[in-house]
């Protein structure tokens, strides 16, 4: 979950990892909403993310403003 989180935030923000480490994207206060899991993710700033188990993975889809 957490590098789907990772992976979907630095797309929100239109970088890819070669421009923000992925140590430095961090997912804080999971809480449950929507038969999934709302997050917030810092990636420089913070987006929300909202993130459910799919298959044999995670999906996981963040907001940039």
């Amino acid at each position: 979950m957490l590098w789907a989180l990772k992976e979907a935030a630095v797309k929100a923000l239109g970088v890819g990892f070669h421009r923000l480490d992925p140590l430095e994207v961090e997912a804080v206060s999971p809480r449950p909403w929507h038969g999934g899991i709302r997050v917030l993710v810092k990636a420089g700033r913070i987006l929300p993310a909202w993130a459910r188990p799919e298959g044999l993975g995670w999906l996981a889809i963040a907001r940039y403003y």
